[in-house]
């Protein structure tokens, strides 16, 4: 299937898309990195988010659609990795996360804020983990309010593409999850 051919879904079929995506990704995870911090995948989403910025700059179709897909991956695999962690379930619900978004305006170019969502989530990463400027609590709600925000730059990027996020997301994951790490650590 195309990039570009959107299908119908529901609002409870979106949401449960991210969230079986969470749950696919923590398992493939689990599988080939084991248990790890949350700061491990955050340290994947800023990688992935200065390649869509570099992307979106010069225009390359095929470079966005590939930092689209990579971001929301780390970002099912934060997700988990923050209630292994000792999170709340509940707390780190992506679907819910992707339903609460706002939508952009159509004019507003997606990379304008990007060094800023980097800037939000590392600082209230780093804060939250160290417990300190208001405690994790309230860090880890603008971690996922910067994380609300990437989901709203990547569901735009991919308009400016002409693809359907929900197809990007799952071509994918579906190459991803094929890789093993443990078993080809310097080709998978």
């Amino acid at each position: 299937m195309s990039t570009n051919e959107p299908l119908e879904r529901t609002y409870m079929d979106e949401y449960k898309f991210w969230n079986d995506l969470r749950q696919q990704v923590a398992d493939w995870s689990q599988k080939n990195f084991g248990d790890q911090l949350p700061h491990r995948p955050l340290l994947g989403i800023i990688e992935e988010v200065t390649e869509l910025d570099d992307a979106l700059k010069s225009l390359n179709r095929e470079d966005v659609l590939d930092a689209v897909g990579d971001i929301a991956i780390y970002m099912a695999d934060y997700f988990y990795r923050q209630i292994t962690a000792g999170g709340n379930d509940g707390d780190w619900d992506l679907g819910k996360t992707w339903m609460d978004r706002a939508l952009m305006d159509s004019d507003t170019p997606a990379s304008a804020t990007l060094p800023r969502v980097i800037q939000m989530l590392a600082h209230h990463h780093l804060k939250g983990e160290q417990n300190i400027r208001g405690g994790t609590s309230a860090h880890h709600n603008r971690v996922r309010d910067a994380c609300r925000l990437l989901l709203e730059h990547i569901e735009y990027a991919c308009g400016l593409g002409n693809a359907d996020l929900f197809i990007v997301v799952s071509g994918t994951w579906s190459k991803v999850s094929k890789r093993d790490w443990k078993a080809n650590p310097d080709t998978a």
